[in-house]
């Protein structure tokens, strides 16, 4: 299983999902991006040595509301596809910081 460090570099990788004219899809992913500061912020200061410093369990929830929105979008494939990766990734990381993998 990936590690924190490992995690967190794949998703810097990631391209963020493409915005477009469609309110409702960037009402979506204005609230993905501000998850994505929020755990990648958390993920980065552990990764240096640190210890979170907001409890994960504020965030419950959230990333399923995000899937549960994309779901009742009409979205060409590819970008429910990036999306939905974009997405997974920040799941991946969510579950190593919860298991506290360093």
């Amino acid at each position: 299983m990936a590690n924190i460090d490992e995690l967190l570099s794949r998703h810097c990788k990631l391209s963020f999902p493409e915005h477009s004219e469609d309110d409702a899809l960037d009402d979506l992913l204005l609230e993905l991006s501000e998850y994505d500061g929020y755990l990648v912020g958390i993920a980065s200061g552990v990764a240096d040595g640190g210890k979170p410093q907001f409890k994960l369990n504020s965030d419950e929830g959230l990333l399923k509301r995000i899937t549960a929105k994309m779901d009742a979008l009409a979205l060409p494939e590819r970008q429910r596809t990036q999306i939905a990766s974009y997405v997974e990734s920040l799941a991946k990381l969510r579950a190593a910081l919860e298991r506290g993998e360093r």
